[in-house]
């Protein structure tokens, strides 16, 4: 009977404490780049949306991990960030008298060397504005930097003086030209476009 009694008062309490332990909700986060193929000097947006599942988000606490030898912090919007050195502490509190259950928070990072970014999203804590845990998340997101890849098109596809007349006319396998102005003219420009839209002229 003892026995039987203290197996029942055990069970009490196990129900009285797990009815104390917050039950998440049915809260979301997302992850989506630009890009998961950057060159270098270019810069590369990551857009996450948390979504309370129905409930109004009342704060966030996030960290979100990069490689610093080939991705450099520049901004973020949406939310407090702090960091930079291969962390940056993502921060939220609603000010809202009815908080929105939907979030969205956008980091600009910019290549600075070819390799892996190994980007990773930890969510500690995303809270209604009642202090319900509605979601803690990991996500990661394979992102590469990569050097430009070279053109071998060198040519011209036009050339264009302001004054005068080219000779012979123009032609991307020629590489000489004369042009004839009248001696009043002292100065003129030549208009030039590139074959390669991405080339550039000197």
């Amino acid at each position: 009977m003892k026995k039987l009694l203290s197996t029942l008062v055990i069970i009490a309490l196990l129900v009285g404490l797990l009815g104390t332990i917050p039950v998440s909700a049915a809260g979301a986060v997302n992850v989506w780049v630009g890009s998961t193929n950057v060159i270098i000097n270019d810069s590369v947006t990551v857009t996450i949306i948390y979504n309370g599942g129905g409930e109004g988000i009342g704060s966030l606490d996030a960290k979100f991990y990069y490689n610093t030898e080939t991705f450099e912090y520049l901004s973020c919007t949406g939310a407090t960030a702090n960091g930079g050195a291969g962390v940056v502490t993502i921060s939220y509190y609603s000010m809202e008298a009815t908080p929105s259950d939907e979030l969205t928070v956008t980091l600009k990072l910019k290549a600075i060397k070819p390799g892996d970014g190994n980007f990773k999203l930890t969510t500690a804590e995303l809270c209604s504005d009642e202090n319900t845990l509605l979601a803690n998340h990991v996500k990661t997101v394979d992102v590469t930097a990569s050097e430009p890849t070279l053109s071998d098109n060198a040519n011209l596809k036009s050339l264009v003086p302001s004054r005068g007349t080219l000779t012979p006319k123009f032609d991307p396998d020629k590489t000489e030209y004369t042009i004839s102005v009248s001696n009043s003219v002292e100065s003129l420009s030549l208009s030039v476009t590139t074959a390669d839209a991405d080339a550039k002229t000197s």
